[in-house]
């Protein structure tokens, strides 16, 4: 039995109550933030990436609605001219073409590889004429 007296307990929590919750949450994102960071990483990659296999697979199409012929080019070649393709790319990646690849008003193309260097790696693919269909190789 209570007494009227003593006062009636506060609801709430206590400080270790809280000190214990904080600590639980810290350990947890210790091990979730830098895989969360990672993945955060991965996808920004693989959207830049995409960003660029779009653009070499559009080529073709914009030819076909402007009505001339577009060259791709490797990306250090010194010559720009109105013929080449623009393809923008993230700083520090760098588009090899040997032979450069002409894609026509009417929508052929010569075919080719190109390779594709970015940091951490590169990856080549495959334009088969007539069409130029971008293929990983």
């Amino acid at each position: 039995m209570r007494s009227v007296s003593s006062p009636q307990p506060e609801s709430g929590f206590t400080l270790l109550e809280l000190v214990v919750a904080l600590a639980i949450l810290g350990l947890g994102m210790t091990f979730v933030l830098p895989r969360l960071f990672g993945w955060i990483d991965r996808l920004e990659f693989a959207s830049r990436r995409q960003g660029v296999e779009d653009s070499l697979a559009n080529i073709g199409g914009e030819a076909r609605r402007i009505g001339r012929t577009i060259i791709l080019r490797s990306s250090d070649s010194g010559s720009k001219s109105r013929e080449d393709a623009r393809v923008d790319l993230p700083a520090g990646w760098a588009l090899t073409v040997d032979p450069p690849i002409a894609f026509r008003y009417d929508g052929l193309c010569t075919g080719g590889v190109i390779f594709l260097k970015y940091p951490g790696g590169d990856q080549a693919y495959r334009l088969v004429a007539p069409y130029c269909r971008l293929e990983p190789q």
